[in-house]
């Protein structure tokens, strides 16, 4: 699967390391939890409000696409 376009990560820059991999990591978290939530009914998350989960999965966001460390 070829790469974006580096227009695509903002002023010509080429993508960050482990960019597509990243994100494919966030789809399937989503994923994940939309399953568990509705399909297998895990408590506590199958009962957690939009602003229960914000900040967890904010968290987890800006872990896997936040700036690199170090």
């Amino acid at each position: 699967m070829p790469a974006p376009p580096c227009g695509a990560w903002g002023g010509g820059a080429p993508p960050p390391p482990h960019a597509l991999l990243r994100a494919e990591l966030l789809v399937a978290l989503g994923v994940g939890v939309a399953v568990v939530r509705s399909a297998v009914g895990l408590q506590p998350l199958a009962d957690a409000t939009p602003d229960d989960l914000l900040g967890p999965l904010r968290d987890i966001v800006d872990g896997l696409l936040g700036p690199p460390s170090g």
